[in-house]
């Protein structure tokens, strides 16, 4: 450039570019065995300080995705292995892009503990990433039962009620309660249990009477000669 006298002049435009990193917390949650679990990740856009205005480069829409062990990206429908520490496959991760939402789907559903932590990254409009793991926690659930007695005259039927989370207000009925609320025992499972560990409807104790699972009661028909304290027999059942 030149002024009138033609004398020329010359001057420097130099752009200066802030760096922007976008953030993300760590998450978890924590759930009974069984119970499918999930947390909804925050991602925050990179703030920069502009000539005194506060800038902020936000996170690309539906950008989340997760990755697999070898920090591949996943497709968004793609379903992600979880193991345990051992690295035994205890279950299933997938996320939903609209809402960020990492969800834990149980596969083992005896394994109680921490699960390693699902990888998820985002990016911002300037394509910048930023990653941060979801870590589901399962605790066990142990349902319980009461053992239940009855008395009778010799050579007579006796009979005990298997009753499912009721207060055990009665020595003569067999309670079941289960170990948490969001799980339920699974009343079709009710079975007796053999001294060999077999599932079973009837046993038979020699010298003392026949045991059997009849219409949710145990019954017992004991040998005409017999009298005494029985053996007993073990009763089972499964929770969800």
């Amino acid at each position: 450039m030149s002024d009138t006298n033609g004398t020329s002049v010359k001057t420097t435009y130099t752009p200066n570019i802030l760096p922007v990193k976008p953030k993300a917390k760590p998450s978890k949650s924590t759930a009974p065995q069984g119970i499918k679990q999930e947390e909804t990740l925050k991602f925050t856009g990179g703030k920069v300080n502009i000539n005194g205005t506060e800038e902020t480069v936000k996170i690309k829409e539906k950008s989340a995705r997760l990755l697999d062990n070898d920090g591949n990206v996943l497709s968004p429908e793609s379903k992600l292995d979880a193991f345990n520490s051992d690295g035994k496959k205890v279950g299933e991760y997938t996320i939903d892009l609209t809402t960020n939402k990492v969800i834990y789907t149980p596969t083992d559903l005896t394994y109680v503990g921490e699960v390693i932590p699902a990888i998820v990254r985002a990016e911002d409009e300037n394509g910048i990433t930023v990653e941060t793991t979801y870590t589901p926690n399962i605790t066990p659930v142990e349902p319980t039962g009461d053992n239940s007695k009855t008395t009778g005259n010799q050579g007579e039927k006796q009979v005990s009620k298997v009753v499912f989370d009721t207060p055990d207000e009665d020595d003569t009925t067999l309670n079941f309660n289960k170990g948490d609320e969001k799980i339920n025992i699974k009343k079709d499972t009710l079975t007796l249990v053999n001294e060999k560990g077999e599932k079973v409807s009837k046993i038979e104790n020699k010298g003392e009477g026949t045991y059997e699972l009849v219409n949710g009661e145990i019954v017992f028909t004991p040998e005409k000669t017999f009298v005494g304290v029985a053996k007993g027999v073990k009763v089972q059942v499964l929770d969800q």
